[in-house]
């Protein structure tokens, strides 16, 4: 699991509900790493791929779109920066 989010209430009185996220440390930077070497994966599959089916793949596009989602999904997207 990549973060938990809980949903505590801060004090009975007000009973206001808040939510808060507890991220492992570190996370940007293991994204990071990883990406990197699918993004390398995306470029070679873009040299190779021969496209006989007719699609017009764009697997450097795919991934950078992907990325951006998984980024965004897992609460780092302010904090990602140009691999």
């Amino acid at each position: 699991m990549t973060n938990e989010k809980h949903a505590p209430t801060l004090t009975p009185a007000s009973l206001k509900k808040v939510v808060v996220k507890i991220q492992r440390p570190g996370l940007k930077s293991l994204f990071d790493i990883d990406l990197k070497n699918v993004r390398a994966l995306a470029v070679w599959l873009q040299k190779v791929d021969p496209k006989t089916d007719g699609a017009a793949r764009d697997w450097v596009a795919i991934y950078d779109e992907c990325s951006r989602i998984l980024y965004q999904v897992a609460g780092v997207a302010g904090l990602v920066t140009a691999l």
